[in-house]
């Protein structure tokens, strides 16, 4: 999956739906043919030769735009509409992407516009709490449940007070529910006395502690799958679900600038259609060392199923998926419409062309 960030308190959701098989058809992937439905890529690419400045003019031409993770696959999106002129077609002259843990209160405070947040953060705070914030598209829908032992573990009993790291402490959400996938596949360490952790650096940092002898159970991701694996870890939990990461703007905002949201949106859908197309992978590499990021191998594997994790890349998410996440991690689905502004989503699909994705909540 993507990656997180650990700093004690609930992180990224670990999620990623379907196999390779079903993601063709999930994100438009069948086989050609000439009576085939144009796909949203061409569907957008037409529409924006046909009609190239129907998308509204921000109401400020400067944006700032907080994102959580310093990984390519997280950051890929908003680079490319960077680097494409995407967000420069629509009106945006200065647009400033800033890597930050603090991207709910950035948002909140004003000095974000747009914030990535995990969908369990949000559905809690707007859905739940009230907060004054809105999920206004989605960004990476699925990822990859994984949670790795250390190879010296061959039994649950052999986890007793060890260090073990779930991204969050026991009683957040993260940590629960991770808690419950590994009691389903028959590690309930709720049975055990362990000794729960939380440390400094993202998921390259965890894994680097497993292989150091100092973690002996932690989530990984995607790219890190290969290289776990050789080492002799094992997998404990490998499942693909849904709910990962949103993007979100204030309430105050969206009502003060709502042509900034559609423009930003509309350049943030082009950019998901480079995304979708693996033939883009190299190019998308391409954008790491221009960013910081050193491009592994891990990391480039990865790509296919990264980029899967976007669909069906129309910053659009089924509404169903949400709600049995919400009902899993809440008790009871929360209703869409709580945290979910769909207004400016909808206004750019229609602008470009593309059906309402969700069609309604």
């Amino acid at each position: 999956m993507q990656e997180e960030v650990a700093r004690g308190i609930s992180r990224r959701r670990l999620i990623e739906l379907a196999g390779l098989g079903s993601l063709a058809a999930a994100c438009g992937g069948l086989s050609p043919s000439a009576t085939a439905a144009p796909t949203v890529a061409a569907t957008v690419a037409a529409t924006a030769a046909a009609t190239p400045k129907t998308l509204p003019k921000p109401e400020k031409t400067a944006i700032k735009v907080g994102l959580r993770l310093p990984s390519l696959n997280q950051q890929a999106p908003m680079r490319i509409a960077v680097d494409k002129g995407y967000f420069a077609e629509v009106g945006f002259t200065n647009v400033e992407i800033i890597t930050t843990e603090q991207t709910r209160e950035g948002v909140l405070g004003g000095s974000l516009d747009v914030a990535h947040m995990e969908t369990s953060d949000v559905v809690d705070a707007a859905g739940n709490r009230g907060t004054p914030l809105r999920m206004i598209a989605a960004h990476s829908n699925y990822t990859s449940m994984m949670i790795a032992v250390h190879k010296s573990i061959r039994t649950l009993k052999d986890l007793e007070g060890k260090d073990i790291l779930l991204g969050g402490t026991p009683g957040t959400k993260d940590f629960d529910d991770r808690a419950a996938f590994l009691k389903k596949a028959g590690w309930d360490i709720t049975t055990i006395k362990v000794n729960p952790v939380t440390v400094p650096g993202g998921s390259n940092a965890w894994v680097k502690l497993l292989s150091e002898d100092k973690l002996f159970m932690t989530p990984i991701f995607n790219r890190h799958r290969n290289g776990v694996l050789a080492a002799g870890h094992k997998l404990v939990v490998d499942e693909k679900v849904y709910g990962s990461d949103v993007l979100t703007a204030s309430t105050a905002a969206l009502a003060q600038t709502p042509n900034l949201f559609v423009a930003f949106i509309g350049a943030y859908i082009k950019a998901l259609q480079i995304v979708k197309d693996l033939g883009n992978q190299e190019y998308v590499m391409g954008l790491g060392p221009k960013i910081g990021i050193t491009v592994t191998d891990d990391i480039r594997n990865a790509w296919e199923l990264d980029a899967a994790n976007y669909r069906p890349h129309t910053g659009g998410f089924p509404v169903e998926d949400m709600d049995g996440f919400t009902k899993r991690l809440f008790g009871n689905a929360v209703p869409v419409s709580k945290f979910f502004d769909p207004t400016p989503l909808w206004k750019a699909q229609e602008i470009l062309g593309i059906p309402k994705d969700p069609p309604k909540l």
